[in-house]
């Protein structure tokens, strides 16, 4: 009996060792998720993007600013002229903070009177908008405090102001910045498995290439098995958006139907990538390895869940190679900011751009396997 069990284990390690897809998951998947997982998971938010709207512009004012700077916790990215051009950089989101302060800040300062100055958040985020408005007062206290100690050798109870608002999400809910997350985590999961799944089912029971025979075409087939598919994504998208209004109150501030059509963008995307993936995997286990990485992927370096101004530097750039980084935007700028299409040319852009890319190499590589 021992021999036989030996014997067993030799061969399933022989079938082991051949399958190099397999070697490649044991091996190289936990290095990756510990990496990922180690240095993408951070709630503890540094290098804030923000603009400056200075209408004091003395040496007062600058060394706030610097003390700002000096945290490490704001990157002073933008010097504005008015506050609409800084509000259009918040709805953009390249900014998270704008700083104001007003043309009295040194002399109030000077005449020992308390000095106010402006913050407003972007609070679609509210781990990020936590960290600004907590240390931004924290800031602005220790350096009016130094200030006095260094002209009187006493300590004022309060010298700089901060008045602080919220854009977007003044409650700073956690709802209204998961459920356009889970909008778009279930667009590129759930459609990418579904997708995958059933062209490597026909693949495996060998109706397939009986399709093929028949009078009907390639291009035909392969539309006719993903039209259910984005009936199916749809349904979804209404579904979580009616339940997220109902049941959690985060109602769409902008348009509807733009938000539909970037979904179905993003969408055609998504089955490209299926498509590909079924193309190259010869059954249903090969295929989960290669959508394995997408889950970590997606879920920790797009800003599904963990803010991505946290992240180290090369980390953050890897996450601009993942679709549902530019789609969240999108998501999150029309269902909270309420913003349109002019807000979001870069994101549309780098979603055609992959949604091209992919359908293009799914079909290319569909009927190469095919032949």
């Amino acid at each position: 009996m021992k021999s036989l069990i030996l014997a067993i284990a030799k061969k399933e390690t022989l079938h082991i060792t051949r399958d190099k897809r397999t070697l490649v998951l044991i091996f190289l998947l936990p290095i990756f998720q510990l990496i990922i997982f180690g240095y993408a998971v951070s709630t503890d938010v540094k290098h804030l993007s923000t603009a400056v709207f200075n209408l004091d512009n003395h040496s007062l004012s600058r060394e706030l600013l610097k003390s700002f700077a000096n945290s490490t916790y704001f990157d002073i990215n933008y010097i504005v002229f008015s506050k609409h051009d800084a509000e259009k950089l918040l709805d953009k989101g390249k900014v998270k903070v704008i700083l104001e302060i007003p043309p009295d800040f040194s002399r109030s300062v000077k005449l020992k009177k308390t000095a106010q100055i402006s913050m407003i958040v972007d609070g679609t985020d509210p781990n990020p908008a936590n960290t600004a408005l907590n240390t931004g007062s924290a800031i602005c206290q220790d350096f009016g405090a130094n200030l006095i100690f260094k002209q009187t050798n006493s300590l004022p109870q309060k010298q700089i102001d901060l008045r602080s608002r919220v854009y977007y999400n003044p409650d700073l809910r956690s709802a209204n910045f998961m459920i356009p997350g889970v909008i778009g985590f279930l667009l590129q999961i759930l459609i990418v498995i579904l997708t995958t799944n059933t062209l490597v089912k026909e693949k495996e029971n060998g109706t397939l290439e009986v399709l093929i025979t028949t009078p009907i075409k390639r291009y035909q087939l392969i539309i006719g098995k993903l039209i259910p598919y984005i009936v199916i994504a749809f349904f979804d998208v209404v579904m979580v958006l009616f339940l997220g209004a109902v049941l959690f109150h985060v109602r769409i501030a902008g348009n509807v139907w733009l938000l539909l059509f970037l979904s179905f963008l993003f969408l055609c995307g998504s089955l490209g990538l299926g498509l590909f993936i079924s193309s190259i995997a010869q059954n249903q286990y090969q295929a989960f390895q290669l959508i394995t990485p997408l889950f970590p992927l997606s879920i920790l370096l797009s800003g599904f869940i963990f803010p991505r101004e946290g992240m180290p530097l090369i980390l953050n750039w890897l996450g601009y190679a993942i679709p549902l980084t530019y789609f969240l935007k999108i998501l999150r700028g029309i269902i909270l900011k309420g913003i349109g299409i002019e807000y979001l040319v870069w994101e549309v852009v780098a979603l055609s751009i992959y949604t091209v890319f992919f359908v293009s190499l799914s079909i290319f590589s569909f009927k190469k396997k095919l032949e």
